[in-house]
């Protein structure tokens, strides 16, 4: 994100006085008020997101600035570990448009369950954390169940044996096996449970395929960070400034 910082020319007399500190005076300033921009940002994530993930919330960075490089960025994290970096799936959320495939969608792919051009949002029998996200454990299960991890994936692919043993059950929990409903059908496509009972079984969708939709811009990103801007910076040259002048020898 490039910021315009309005009003520098009220504050030129002032860089001049303290001349070979000056450097210092704007680093810190601009260090200080990129890092206020972060914390702006986090705050509009919590304002505009339904429960957002602690992951989510630490998916902007700041990189201050120093003396000899007197500048900034405040931007979405571009690497990830094991999850998906913040610019994939907070991209559409500042841009609008479509969104990214997670990665367990890809995997679903790659498995020839999910048809291109859909998504997967959570069904009536999907298990969710206290963010309202689907629990890990069940989507690495279905992965899993589909034969969704490639020869360079870490997990291993579930056994018939163990999918046996799955629709069995045990004597404290019932039975249960994953099948796909895919598009044209008289259930809605997805992914469904079917949980073995004394008279039968019931479906109960876990994912529900949906087709692409593009989304609306939410998170407003860049009005934020200049909003956030025009009204700390003043405050950190001041700051900066009386410390260059405490400090001077």
């Amino acid at each position: 994100m490039k910021v315009e910082i309005r009003g520098l020319e009220d504050v030129q007399d002032l860089l001049r006085e303290i001349g070979n500190q000056a450097p210092y005076v704007m680093a810190r300033t601009i260090s200080r008020t990129a890092v206020k921009v972060k914390e702006a940002e986090v705050d509009e994530m919590r304002k505009v997101f339904d429960r957002p993930t602690p992951y989510t919330l630490s998916g902007v960075y700041a990189k201050t600035a120093s003396k000899s490089d007197l500048s900034a960025r405040v931007w979405l994290k571009e690497m990830a570990g094991k999850g998906i970096a913040a610019v994939d799936f907070l991209w559409p959320q500042v841009h609008g448009g479509d969104r990214q495939l997670k990665r367990f969608e890809k995997a679903l792919q790659y498995a020839g369950v999910l048809p291109r051009g859909y998504y997967c949002v959570p069904g009536g029998a999907a298990k969710k954390d206290q963010y309202g996200n689907m629990d890990k454990g069940q989507i690495v299960q279905i992965i899993s169940y589909f034969q969704g991890f490639g020869e360079q994936g870490y997990r291993a692919n579930m056994t018939a044996q163990r999918k046996k043993k799955l629709a069995k059950g045990t004597k404290t929990t019932r039975g249960y096996a994953y099948f796909v409903m895919p598009p044209g059908k008289h259930l809605h496509p997805g992914i469904y449970q079917r949980t073995s009972f004394a008279w039968g079984s019931s479906p109960k969708p876990v994912l529900i395929f949906v087709k692409k939709t593009r989304y609306e811009k939410r998170y407003d990103f860049y009005q934020v960070g200049q909003d956030t801007v025009d009204k700390v910076w003043q405050d950190e040259f001041y700051m900066a400034f009386d410390d260059a002048i405490r400090t001077r020898k």
